[in-house]
C-alpha cells in the first residue's frame, strides 16, 4: 500500500513541479493557491480509498489514499517563524482554505440565505516540519456527517521528493475540524443544506458509526 501511495504522490508532485510550482516561486504574486489543480488521474482514486476503509476498522490519516479532494498551495516567506519552518498556527489557515474552497466549488447553494458554517472544534498532529519555499499538497476527506454538522479530515504533504532516500516525502501533518451549520440571524444550529450534504458525502470515508480511528501507524506497530 505504501508503494502505491508513493507512486500516486510522485505523479502529483511531477505534474505540479513541471507545470506550476516553478512559475509560482518566480512570481511576485501574493496569491497563495496555485490555480492549476492535479488532474483526476493523479490523485488517490475513490476505489482505493473505499478499499482502505473496508479492509480495516482503522483509518490511517497520514496515508494519501484516504483523501478524495486535493489542492496545491505554495508556502510564503511570511509563513516561516523564527525557527525556519511554518508556524503551527498556519496549518489551520490552510485547512480552513481547503474546506472552504471545496464548499465553494462543490457545495454552493442556490440562494444566498443558506446557513453559515461555524468551526466548533479543531486539531492537528504535526509529524515533520515544512516551510517556505516548499510547495504543499493538502488532501480533504469527510469523517462524519450529522444533521447540522460535518467533520472534515485533512492531510498535508510537501509536494517534492525527499532527496535523501529518493522516495515519497512523508505526510507532514494531519488534522480535522468540525463545521456546524447555523442560521445567519439567530446562529442556532440548523439542518445542513442538501447541496452541502451531497458534496460532503462524496468525500465520506466510512459510514460506520463508532469506527476506531488509527491516527498514527506507529502506535499500531507497538501493539503487534
Amino acid at each position: 500500500m505504501q508503494n502505491t501511495a508513493s507512486r500516486r504522490l510522485n505523479r502529483i508532485t511531477s505534474h505540479l513541479t513541471s507545470q506550476t510550482i516553478g512559475n509560482r516561486i518566480a512570481s511576485t504574486s501574493a496569491k497563495r493557491s496555485i490555480e492549476e489543480k492535479p488532474s483526476i488521474d493523479q490523485v488517490p482514486s475513490k476505489s482505493s480509498a473505499h478499499k482502505l476503509a473496508s479492509e480495516s476498522k482503522n483509518i490511517i490519516w497520514d496515508c494519501s489514499q484516504t483523501y478524495r479532494y486535493w489542492i496545491p498551495i505554495q508556502t510564503r516567506w511570511s509563513d516561516n517563524d523564527q525557527y525556519g519552518h511554518m508556524n503551527n498556527a498556519y496549518y489551520y489557515h490552510l485547512f480552513d482554505t481547503v474546506a472552504n474552497r471545496f464548499l465553494i466549488e462543490k457545495c454552493t447553494p442556490a440562494n444566498s440565505s443558506a446557513p453559515m458554517a461555524f468551526v466548533v472544534s479543531s486539531d492537528c498532529t504535526y509529524l515533520r516540519p515544512v516551510g517556505f519555499p516548499t510547495p504543499l499538497l493538502i488532501g480533504l476527506a469527510t469523517e462524519h456527517i450529522g444533521r447540522s454538522s460535518v467533520r472534515w479530515r485533512f492531510g498535508l504533504w510537501p509536494a517534492r521528493l525527499d532527496s535523501s532516500n529518493q522516495g515519497e516525502a512523508g505526510c507532514a501533518a494531519f488534522g480535522s475540524f468540525t463545521h456546524v451549520f447555523v442560521d445567519p440571524q439567530s446562529h442556532a444550529s440548523v439542518e445542513m443544506n442538501p447541496a452541502v450534504r451531497s458534496g460532503a458525502s462524496s468525500l465520506l470515508i466510512s459510514s460506520m458509526e463508532g469506527t476506531s480511528i488509527q491516527k498514527n501507524p506507529k502506535d499500531k506497530k507497538k501493539e503487534t
